[in-house]
């Protein structure tokens, strides 16, 4: 490594070896505020990829310090969304105001009985049968729709490298017990772990298999050996500590463990409240993982159990983007950077995606708190 300047991939490497850098890296999730910084509609941006790529651009060019690309823009974009979308959305410019932020929209996806289809003939083929039932996309369509898919992450990551940032995923997960609580909506997945126990982790367990043979195709398809996969709903904030040992944590300490003997590094994207989990993070090898919090968990508890293990990403709270002024951003950021970021093992980032309606202001004191430390 160069001793004196880093790149973004060493800077990177650097936070999630606990190893000195010559400074602090940047990686705010940002997605559809760019199209409002940049004076296009919120259509227009996830719907013309060129036109979001100069969005994302143009934040780059007014805040250089801004050296990882967090963004999942490929996921999220419209043409995909009525084809292979993780759920039903409402898009900007079709089902509501070109300005507005996409709505998902959760119902009652999947049923009990569905769990059979994944136990009988595997995962992919279950989620093959949601695509149709949701958008009547024929096993065709979906492979033409997940090449689309592939090809727009590939070219997220090279507009990401010509502006000079590292891009940070090289996949992109949805944690199968997390995505259940989605499709069967939380209400039912709940009523499932006291009616049909066994039948839920049977299930699990296959399309857990299932999704860590996934993630490693697509880290050998994109090149990036980093893996975001998305955690929401399945902390102890929502299940006691006994169904959260029986149909959350086996599986996901296998997943991750699955990925590090694979030489992936899995991004867990925890959203809400982990606090009272963070201790079993402790039991993973030491500087293979990154954990993503949203602004719910305390940072610098996680900080206090797993410092000089897991590097932390984090944690400006979304609300105070909105809600806050550049006096409170620049002391949250200094605080962070302070504590936390004081002998590596840190990213300075947005808890989650930075809203669309952020105060300009407010953005602007992100960068410039971490330009000024």
């Amino acid at each position: 490594m160069n001793q004196n300047v880093f790149s973004p991939e060493e800077r990177l490497y650097a936070a999630i070896s606990h190893q000195k850098s010559d400074r602090i890296s940047c990686a705010p999730l940002i997605e559809s505020y760019a199209a409002r910084f940049a004076a296009i509609s919120n259509h227009d941006f996830l719907y013309d990829e060129e036109k979001a790529f100069a969005a994302l651009a143009a934040i780059k060019a007014a805040y250089p310090l801004w050296d990882i690309r967090r963004s999942i823009y490929f996921i999220h974009h419209g043409s995909l969304q009525n084809k292979i979308g993780l759920l039903k959305s409402k898009m900007p410019g079709v089902d509501l105001p070109e300005d507005y932020e996409y709505q998902v929209v959760e119902y009652e996806a999947m049923s009990r009985e569905d769990y059979r289809i994944i136990i009988d003939k595997g995962y992919k083929e279950y989620i093959q049968t949601f695509f149709f039932r949701a958008f009547r996309t024929s096993k065709e369509q979906i492979a033409l729709a997940e090449e689309d898919l592939l090809n727009l992450h590939r070219k997220e990551k090279e507009s990401a490298e010509a502006l000079g940032q590292v891009y940070l995923y090289g996949a992109h997960i949805n944690f199968p017990v997390a995505y259940f609580t989605t499709l069967r909506s939380f209400p039912e997945f709940i009523r499932d772990t006291y009616k049909a126990p066994e039948l839920l982790c049977e299930a699990i367990s296959i399309a857990t298999d299932d999704a860590i043979a996934e993630c490693i195709d697509l880290v050998g398809k994109t090149g990036i050996p980093r893996a975001f996969v998305g955690i929401n709903r399945i902390s102890s904030q929502f299940f006691s500590y006994g169904a959260f040992e029986k149909f959350v944590w086996p599986y996901l300490e296998r997943f991750v463990l699955k990925l590090i003997e694979h030489g992936i590094t899995p991004i867990l994207h925890l959203d809400n409240d982990w606090t009272r989990n963070l201790a079993y993070f402790q039991t993973f090898p030491p500087n293979k993982i990154i954990l993503e919090l949203d602004g719910s968990t305390d940072i610098f508890l996680a900080k206090k159990l797993l410092g000089g293990r897991i590097c932390l990403l984090g944690d400006v709270p979304a609300s105070r983007f909105v809600l806050g002024t550049p006096e409170e951003i620049t002391r949250i950021c200094q605080k962070l950077l302070g504590e936390i970021g004081s002998d590596g093992g840190f990213i300075l980032s947005s808890g989650c995606t930075l809203p669309y309606n952020a105060r300009h202001e407010n953005v602007a004191a992100f960068f410039h708190a971490l330009e000024s430390f």
